[in-house]
């Protein structure tokens, strides 16, 4: 009995170490889960092995976001990222009336602006990494995806 509880004392510093990964998904409107992200945490230093750092691969999916709303195209990348990041918009028509929203995962809003323009730098990178909630309207019509800061 004494041996089993000693090996598993001496396994939980290696299970605290071993997840340097944590899951984040992308919903569409009615709450449906559209995509899978591997997001990559910092690494930690690992006692057990003379404090260097645990060594992992990533194996993020960079991709570009793209979708319709009202008839207006809208591209975002890349995502993930490193705090810096795009959203296009592509329509025929010059006067669009587009707002865009990012809040934490915990709701407070980061930022809102109107898109003045076709193009617009988002700067995130003095945040903390992990997702955040990009919403973006169009018109009456509102699509809201997952941004990665890693």
């Amino acid at each position: 009995m004494k041996k089993l509880l000693l090996a598993l004392i001496a396994l939980i510093p290696i299970i605290a170490f071993a997840q340097q990964s944590s899951i984040a998904y992308e919903y569409d409107d009615a709450g449906n889960r559209e995509k899978r992200y591997v997001v990559e945490l910092p690494e930690m230093t690992n006692p057990l092995n003379g404090g260097k750092s645990n060594t992992h691969t990533k194996d993020t999916i960079v991709k570009n976001h793209e979708f319709d709303i009202n008839n207006v195209r809208i591209i975002v990348y890349p995502n993930p990222n490193g705090g810096k990041f795009i959203v296009e918009a592509q329509s025929n028509n010059k006067y669009l009336d587009i707002e865009i929203f990012m809040h934490s995962m915990n709701g407070t809003l980061i930022f809102s602006k109107k898109l003045k323009n076709q193009h617009l730098d988002i700067d995130i990178s003095k945040r903390e990494n992990g997702a955040y909630i990009l919403s973006i309207i169009v018109g009456d019509k509102k699509k809201t995806i997952t941004v990665i800061k890693n």
